[in-house]
């Protein structure tokens, strides 16, 4: 019963039968002389073939067409060129690694059966001219089965491919592994798709051709992995048999599973190629794919007779992409093969990284000083100040720049100004515009030179003063040091510090004290609260958050700091008030929403707008009150007029509705609340650091390309108020200043 269970299902058509004497009866000696070994019964159909006629037919029934299955070198001789295949590892040491009981003698059969030392024969060869390594497994030889030998065998070929820059040309036939070796056997899976993954990670070709039967552990390793992946018609392809399947799922299988024609249809295999047609369409592959010398979209190069010429390049992937050539225009022509190669090569670009660098590039731009870099110490130091120096244009405007430097005229100017500097106050500090942005340039290149030199002062060095203050002059926050400022003495905290609150100070206010007006910038209401605000939330979070710190003096430094972070939206930390408690957390992104004074280089919603809403609301409520009085809302003693309290309002408006839409966005990543509520609060108020995965201690990069999309937008929005945007896409304005 055993014997019957491992019964051959195939008939061997290649070798000559002879009847055993016993078997011989009178009754076959008076039958007509037929010669041995010409006529042999299919095992499919089970009409009668002449040998001649299969062997003419690759080895395929006439009458029915099933596959025999073929010996390796019998595959080798239909497949390659005459004469130019070359064995590898022929001898090699057998060994039985878990001492199994009668292994040995197993393997001296199967070698006396098959005439090999292994179950499958690798080598060297070419195939329509086309040099590759090929692998045959022999079902001869224990069912093919994948053991030590055969794991080590694939894998030096492999292996030797690499080094040698050739494609690897592998025709499965297994049983699975061998259950002799145990997990050594198992092991060979892993060893031969490490060996395939560095052959792919160099951008070589690996084509697996799947032969009647393809199963077990084969299937789940090195016979799966091909680049392309062809099969014989009728070829059985699975891990498990279907009867083992039918038994653990409890149902019947469709019709034809795990058949080759099942697999193609269900885009298991690539491609379903006859026998006869094998040769052809390997020698197609490899020519598509190989590197050709003097041309440019992989054809061959003909030499006298037409004998084809293979590129021997040194460099890999660099060979092959060397081989471009320039047309006369100059333009570089690559091959289809190059463009496999780059689409192979583990560090290319992808769509999520031109995603992140965009993402970069508008935070310092918009001096929001998010970022999706984990090691920021591992960027050069030019890398560093580009950085910061997008930060430091940014801060002052884009548009302002462009306004000190280019002559617009008309009243596209102003407006481009007013929507550039958010805020409601914001004006002409002298009768020209382009005054007014030379001035606004002059004190912002002024106070940035004073901190520099501070900064040197009390022990940075030239390049971390320059960039630390440019990205503190745009309240950008782009950090040098992983630790953002951590890592500095307290000293040069305090004057980071210091310049955060003043730079997020009306400019207006600088200009008045250059202008010797001093009770007039005392005087400025918007300053006033702004200060009241900063104070208020030092003090608060100094008690809330003072048994995180070992003294009160720690606990007003470090709060001090962060507030004017925050409240500025630089973004600079020193400790990560993410451990703080709740209060302070919560208060931290309440004066988020704050943000500076309107006309500064600071974010949020700016404190005047937050003024005028106030007293917009006690005006309603003093209304209701007594609704025949009149009173008029000032602000700095000035009526503002229903204008700008409509468009404050209309500004209040808009930017819920985008707060809310983005919220929900950033949601679908199923982040917890903290971090999707503030990782929006900060990227629409330009802060840069949040709560959660977006505190100081993270960053962005968590986020998926939708999510980093909408931040984009929410920070080019807090930056820019969509006014500049509309304005830049207006062919009036262009058709002005032409």
């Amino acid at each position: 019963m055993l014997r019957d269970m491992f019964k051959k299902t195939y008939t061997r058509i290649d070798t000559r039968y002879r009847a055993p004497e016993a078997e011989r009866t009178e009754k076959q000696e008076e039958e007509p002389g037929i010669p041995a070994g010409m006529w042999r019964k299919c095992n499919k159909c089970g009409k009668p073939i002449y040998v001649e006629d299969v062997r003419e037919n690759f080895y395929v029934c006439p009458k029915c067409g099933g596959y025999f299955r073929v010996h390796a070198w019998r595959r080798i001789q239909m497949v390659t060129d005459p004469g130019t295949f070359e064995e590898w590892d022929r001898e090699m040491e057998v060994s039985n690694p878990l001492n199994f009981p009668g292994y040995e003698k197993k393997l001296e059969a199967a070698r006396e059966k098959s005439r090999l030392n292994e179950a499958i024969v690798t080598g060297c060869g070419k195939i329509g001219g086309n040099l590759a390594v090929i692998g045959v497994c022999d079902a001869r030889f224990l069912m093919s089965s994948m053991g030590h030998n055969v794991g080590e065998k694939i894998t030096r070929a492999v292996e030797r491919a690499t080094r040698e820059k050739l494609p690897v040309v592998l025709f499965a036939c297994s049983g699975g592994a061998r259950m002799q070796e145990g997990i050594v056997s198992l092991m060979q899976m892993a060893k031969t798709a490490a060996a395939l993954k560095h052959h792919h990670d160099a951008g070589q070709l690996f084509v697996s051709v799947l032969t009647d039967p393809t199963t077990g552990g084969v299937t789940a390793s090195f016979a799966m992995l091909g680049d392309i992946i062809l099969a014989e018609p009728g070829a059985l392809i699975g891990f498990a048999g279907p009867r083992v399947i039918e038994q653990t799922i409890g149902q019947k299988l469709p019709e034809g599973f795990q058949r080759a024609e099942f697999l193609l249809d269900h885009g298991f295999v690539d491609k379903i190629v006859e026998r006869k047609e094998l040769k052809q369409t390997l020698e197609t592959i490899l020519r598509l794919h190989r590197k050709e010398k003097g041309t440019a979209g992989g054809d061959s190069v003909r030499n006298g007779g037409g004998a084809r010429k293979q590129e021997e390049s040194s460099d890999g992937i660099k060979g092959s992409l060397l081989s471009a050539v320039q047309n006369r225009a100059g333009a570089v022509i690559r091959s289809a093969w190059d463009s496999v190669l780059l689409s192979r090569k583990t560090d290319r670009l992808v769509a999520s990284d031109y995603i992140d660098a965009l993402f970069e590039s508008v935070s310092g731009f918009t001096t929001t000083g998010a970022s999706i870099l984990n090691d920021v110490e591992a960027l050069s130091h030019a890398s560093l100040f580009w950085r910061s120096l997008l930060n430091w244009i940014g801060g002052m405007g884009i548009l302002i720049f462009v306004m000190a430097v280019m002559p617009l005229a008309g009243s596209y100017n102003m407006h481009l100004m007013r929507a550039e500097s958010p805020g409601p106050s914001v004006g002409k500090l002298l009768p020209r515009v382009k005054q007014t942005a030379l001035m606004l340039y002059g004190m912002y290149i002024v106070l940035t030179a004073i901190q520099i030199i501070l900064l040197r002062i009390f022990g940075l060095s030239n390049f971390q003063a320059v960039a630390t203050s440019f990205s503190t002059a745009a309240t950008g926050g782009f950090g040098i040091l992983n630790t953002s400022a951590a890592s500095f003495t307290p000293a040069v905290q305090n004057i980071i510090t210091v310049f955060m609150i003043l730079f997020a100070v009306n400019f207006n206010v600088f200009f008045l004290i250059v202008m010797r007006k001093l009770k007039m910038a005392v005087k400025n209401e918007e300053v006033r609260y702004y200060f009241i605000i900063y104070g208020s939330a030092v003090a608060l979070i100094t008690i809330n958050a003072l048994h995180c710190f070992q003294s009160v003096r720690e606990a007003l430094h470090h709060s001090a700091f962060t507030v004017a972070s925050i409240m500025s939206t630089t973004g600079f930390s020193t400790v990560d008030y993410g451990q703080w408690p709740m209060f302070s957390q919560i208060l931290l992104v309440m004066i988020m929403f704050v943000g500076g004074c309107a006309g500064s280089t600071g974010g949020g919603m700016k404190v005047s707008r937050i003024i005028l809403l106030l007293k917009v609301a006690k005006n309603e409520m003093s209304y209701l009150i007594h609704p025949r009085r009149v009173r008029q809302i000032r602000l700095n003693g000035q009526p503002v007029n229903k204008e700008t309290v409509r468009s404050v309002q209309s500004y209040l408006l808009v930017y819920i509705c985008i707060g809310v839409l983005s919220v929900l966005l950033v949601a679908l990543d199923e982040f917890d609340f903290g971090t999707t509520f503030s990782s929006v609060a900060t990227a629409l108020n330009n802060v840069g650091p949040g709560i959660g995965l977006v505190g100081p201690s993270g960053n962005f990069s968590v986020f998926s390309p939708l999510s980093k999309i909408v931040l984009i937008l929410d920070m080019l929005a807090g930056r820019l108020e969509l006014f500049p945007l509309v304005m830049l896409s207006w062919p009036g304005t262009w058709r002005k200043w032409k």
